[in-house]
């Protein structure tokens, strides 16, 4: 995901959201940082993104 620009990234996770249960997890790589891109994910760990259970 770090080779795509911002928009491209934003709409890659958005695509994620309806395929995810309420509080889903996310494992990305340690080079990606997807916390100030989709509010619809939260920070869990250093490479783990949780689906905010109110957006699922």
């Amino acid at each position: 995901m770090i080779y795509f620009d911002k928009t491209t990234q934003e709409d890659i996770l958005r695509r994620f959201v309806p395929l995810l249960k309420p509080d889903g997890l996310l494992f990305a790589g340690h080079s990606e940082n997807f916390s100030n891109l989709v509010r619809e994910f939260s920070l869990r760990g250093q490479t783990v993104y949780a689906l905010s259970k109110d957006k699922a």
